[in-house]
């Protein structure tokens, strides 16, 4: 009877272990998404590549998630182009589903504010908007378009986005859980809504978008760009290097 009961002892005592062990993977897995919710980019930039060097890399999706954490996270520090870099290694991999939609809207997010190749960000854009369109994306999009000289479908696009941030599902279910924070999302949402109204000539509209990014309490990449704005002496004096000021577009 004794030798029952300490067996049985022991496998209740090995089941703890095993529960304690997978809790605290768990957490770990979870650390990369859940500060980046907060706003704290860097802290989630380690966090994911910590759990990119454990043990639970052996997992593809786990693999996957944190790369795209890394990106993610440098994209909104504004290190566009080591977000880049970071999610290469991800473009030959047979993604799905989020990841995908995830993976595409960073990756054209990093151009639309580099300035550059706007064609591969309205292609990543379309791809992304067959699983998932968020409202920001509709704006970078818009941006791609007008870089390319496309000013009705950028105009259509632009006000296909609205006036207001609408809300979407706060959680997708897939492979990669996608999860926002609404006074992120907000931000973001804004700021594209008020760099577009200066690169068409229409500052004063965009003083409001503007204003609203600025204030957000989380900062990122676009809080940052509307409060440099909104830091000139006025919208017409935005330096001309920057890839987001006022573009002229032949009308010829």
């Amino acid at each position: 009877m004794d030798e029952t009961l300490a067996m049985e002892a022991g496998a209740i005592l090995a089941l703890l272990v095993c529960w304690v062990v997978f809790l605290r993977e768990a957490w770990r897995a979870w650390q990369p998404a859940r500060l980046l919710l907060a706003g704290r980019h860097a802290e989630a930039r380690v966090a994911a590549e910590r759990l990119e060097r454990s043990w639970m890399r052996v997992f593809r999706g786990i693999r996957h998630a944190a790369r795209y954490a890394i990106g993610c996270a440098l994209h909104l520090e504004g290190d566009l182009e080591g977000s880049l870099d970071a999610l290469t290694s991800l473009e030959g991999e047979r993604l799905r589903g989020n990841m995908r939609y995830a993976v595409c809207s960073i990756q054209a997010a990093n151009l639309v504010l580099l300035g550059r190749d706007h064609a591969r960000a309205t292609a990543l854009l379309d791809e992304a908007g067959q699983i998932h369109r968020p409202p920001e994306d509709i704006l970078l999009a818009a941006h791609a378009r007008l870089a390319l000289g496309e000013k009705e479908a950028a105009a259509s696009l632009f006000a296909r986005a609205g006036t207001e941030r609408t809300p979407v599902d706060r959680l997708r279910m897939g492979n990669l859980v996608l999860l926002e924070d609404r006074r992120q999302q907000e931000a973001i949402f804004h700021a594209l809504r008020g760099l577009y109204l200066v690169k068409i000539g229409c500052e004063t509209e965009a003083q409001h978008d503007l204003d609203i990014a600025a204030k957000s309490p989380l900062a990122n990449v676009y809080v940052e760009r509307a409060r440099a704005m909104l830091q000139a002496s006025s919208v017409d004096s935005v330096d001309p290097r920057s890839s987001l000021a006022p573009q002229v577009v032949d009308e010829g």
